[in-house]
């Protein structure tokens, strides 16, 4: 098993976590999406990734992450201009 194949099933297990608790965690899923999306990227599934990155902007934006999501906004422009 590669890496991104270990981040995916870790980040299934976390999504999971998120689901099973009970407490809707928006910031926690929103970067969680984004790091699915650089997954994504990596595998080279752009269609994937853009979605998951378009996904996880705006609670990013609500929530007032600045950090993430400038993180989030940094990897899909990278994304687009390939």
């Amino acid at each position: 098993m590669n890496r991104i194949e270990d981040a995916e099933r870790w980040a299934s297990q976390a999504i999971g976590v998120l689901e099973r608790s009970g407490t809707s965690d928006e910031q926690s899923a929103a970067i969680l999406e984004g790091e699915l999306a650089v997954l994504a990227a990596r595998r080279g599934d752009w269609r994937q990734a853009i979605e998951l990155f378009e996904k996880a902007i705006p609670p990013l934006r609500r929530k007032g992450l600045s950090r993430s999501l400038a993180d989030v906004l940094a990897f899909r422009s990278d994304l687009l201009i390939w």
